[in-house]
């Protein structure tokens, strides 16, 4: 399972620097017959001459402006001799539990099976409602991976809540779990591949995770304790809220966060639950808001579906299954998301906006968005139409015009909440050739519209599309994700009928007529960030 591009840095390490080229198994045999060598006293006598004191380079870093105050340099070496001084005991490691979940969980009842025929999956119904679907798949032989899903998310909290749903999967990591804060889950991860977290979205709440096959049960561990026994450690809360403050403090005159943050704002109409991550917005985040949320959304197993694929047997893991998701707590809630209407501007806004940038370029935005059906064809046929911009606008505005290192073009589709289409289009260029580029973008939008695409442009594109769609499916992630979309919207994208089918059956017409739908009066946003007078950026 070795990716080409390991491969191509094993041959550029070999070319350039003369490094040995190892195959994989003479890799694994050196590896084998040189760590058992390896021993504590070859740490012990190299350490003084990797710490000897000499040809030592030390660097101060710190943000600009005279209101910092930074060290000096007899300031910094006076902390080396405060510390060459000091008599340091050694490191004594605490005691620490022999397992994440110390307590007895009796095995919950399956009280339904079916067989998920289409993903080759089955299909478990706890006791307490939740549904577990779980496909073998070994095509990553160490990685078993889980994704659970509820609707709701944070348009169920008014506008004031924002701050602390937007943060509040950011800031729990750092609160641990059950009785460990987050130094002591680490040691006790320490030796395992274990990854999991919490994600709160705008429609929906989920989790993910992935860890070894031998690692399992200590990510479902982590889980049934981020459901049932979450933490909320307020001293913990102000630590990490103290870097994030001096950490927003520096970024304020960041020209990159300024454009991000503009853009955000204009694209979503400066709607109030858009917010800026600024001072304001920190002072904002209250811990009783968090936990509030928090246990609100982590609460009811019921209205959840967890997906599980990887290299474990169907009977390994639903003891694990039972065990773990099974002691979630039920409320039997039947839940939904709220429209906030959180919508573009309607229309073409266009926008140049000015800043102070240490390189004097201009970075151009364009997004068009139109209300489209989600379905399976439209869905392809705008991936296929941002293969074939990302061709025309390479020609165009890249190699004919030598106008910019490359254009980026991103399509989607959304369903909910609402069905929309949306292109994203951005460069950055010359200041002086901002507007002609764009015309040129413009230009090949309009054409596309109206005469559709060439053979050779949709040949290459499809081509492209169903060599990356055969290559995806030698990956356990590519049946996750399948099934983890069918269960949310009700479509089986490994089907070839909604996907091969659609790419294979597809002409020239059919682009045309779903590209002069899209650019049918659609709602346009064009926005470009520009350098300011040499004579305004001096002052």
């Amino acid at each position: 399972k070795i990716s080409n591009d390991e491969y191509i840095q094993d041959y550029i390490n070999n070319y350039l620097y003369k490094n040995a080229y190892l195959s994989a198994e003479q890799g694994y045999m050196m590896a084998q017959a040189l760590l058992p060598t390896i021993t504590v006293e070859d740490f012990s006598q190299r350490i003084p001459v990797w710490l000897s004191g000499q040809n030592q380079a030390l660097v101060i870093q710190g943000p600009e402006g005279e209101e910092h105050e930074h060290l000096a340099e007899e300031d910094a070496l006076a902390i080396f001799q405060l510390v060459a001084m000091s008599n340091i005991e050694p490191y004594e490691e605490e005691e620490l539990a022999e397992s994440l979940v110390e307590e007895e969980l009796p095995l919950t009842e399956i009280t339904a099976t079916r067989k998920v025929e289409q993903f080759d999956a089955v299909e478990w119904t706890l006791e307490n409602g939740a549904r577990v679907i779980f496909r073998h798949a070994d095509f990553e032989k160490d990685e078993v991976q889980i994704l659970g899903y509820s609707v709701g998310g944070e348009s169920l909290y008014d506008d004031n809540y924002v701050p602390s749903a937007e943060m509040m999967t950011s800031l729990t990591g750092f609160y641990g779990v059950g009785e460990f804060d987050a130094t002591s889950l680490q040691k006790m991860l320490t030796g395992k591949s274990v990854e999991f977290s919490l994600q709160l979205g705008s429609l929906n709440e989920g989790v993910s995770g992935k860890a070894t096959p031998k690692d399992l049960e200590s990510m479902m561990q982590l889980l049934y304790l981020s459901f049932n026994h979450p933490r909320f450690d307020e001293a913990a809360h102000g630590a990490i809220m103290a870097r994030y403050n001096g950490l927003v403090a520096n970024l304020g005159n960041n020209p990159q966060k300024i454009m991000g943050d503009s853009l955000n704002l204009i694209l979503t109409d400066y709607h109030p639950r858009t917010r800026v991550l600024d001072m304001e917005f920190l002072e904002e985040i209250e811990l009783k808001m968090i936990e509030e949320i928090y246990r609100d959304r982590f609460a009811d197993a019921s209205d959840f579906f967890f997906v599980i694929v990887g290299n474990v047997e169907e009977e390994e893991l639903k003891p694990l299954v039972q065990k773990y998701i099974g002691a979630i707590p039920d409320m039997d809630r039947t839940e939904t998301w709220i429209d906030r209407k959180i919508l573009e501007p309607q229309g073409m806004v266009e926008k140049d906006i000015a800043l102070a940038l240490e390189t004097p370029k201009s970075n151009v935005n364009i997004v068009i968005n139109q209300p489209m059906d989600y379905n399976p064809h439209n869905k392809q046929v705008m991936s296929v139409i941002e293969g074939i911009l990302d061709l025309r606008f390479t020609e165009s505005v890249r190699e004919e015009e030598g106008g910019t290192y490359g254009v980026r073009v991103q399509t989607s589709l959304q369903r909910l909440p609402a069905g929309k289409a949306n292109i994203r289009i951005s460069f950055d260029c010359d200041p002086e050739r901002a507007d002609e580029l764009k015309a040129i973008v413009f230009e090949e939008l309009e054409k596309l519209a109206k005469e559709g695409p060439s053979e050779e442009d949709l040949s290459k594109t499809v081509g492209n599309m169903l060599k990356n769609r055969e290559q995806s499916k030698e990956h356990n992630s590519y049946y996750l994700r399948s099934i983890y979309g069918y269960y949310i919207h009700g479509i089986n994208y490994d089907d070839p009928a909604n996907y091969e089918d659609i790419l294979n059956g597809l002409n020239t017409k059919d682009v045309k007529k779903t590209m002069k739908a899209f650019y049918k009066k659609p709602n346009i946003v064009d926005v470009v960030f520009k350098p300011l007078p040499a004579e305004e950026a001096g002052e």
